[in-house]
């Protein structure tokens, strides 16, 4: 069984925490669809991101979240030229990232990152 991952932001006051669930997957072909992909390079220093075609053209925002939740990297995506982008890792520590990419109308897919 497969599954996919729903990230909602829940916001208390001033302060903002991240959920992850894992729900099961309703077919392969629509999370596949639907993914944020993930390819690390050779040497370890980048990491490309696939946008699904589903993702707006305009208006995102990619934020990587430390294994306690804290965001360590947000910024702005600029996806005129196509839905790859190219994500700087050679400075972070070996562990689990949780990379997620929001946009306008409640639109989110996330990623774990893992790295070594």
């Amino acid at each position: 069984m497969s599954f996919s991952a729903l990230v909602r932001k829940i916001v208390a006051g001033s302060s903002f925490y991240w959920i992850l669930l894992a729900l099961p997957a309703p077919a392969a072909q629509a999370t596949t669809q639907n993914e944020l992909k993930l390819y690390v390079d050779r040497s370890h220093q980048a990491v490309t991101l696939q946008l699904p075609g589903s993702a707006p053209h305009s208006g995102l925002r990619l934020s990587m979240l430390d294994a306690s939740g804290r965001v360590i990297y947000s910024k702005p995506l600029n996806t005129a030229s196509g839905p790859l982008v190219s994500l700087p890792v050679g400075t972070y520590a070996a562990g689990t990232y949780l990379l997620i990419v929001e946009g306008p109308n409640g639109y989110s897919v996330a990623n774990r990152l893992v790295l070594h």
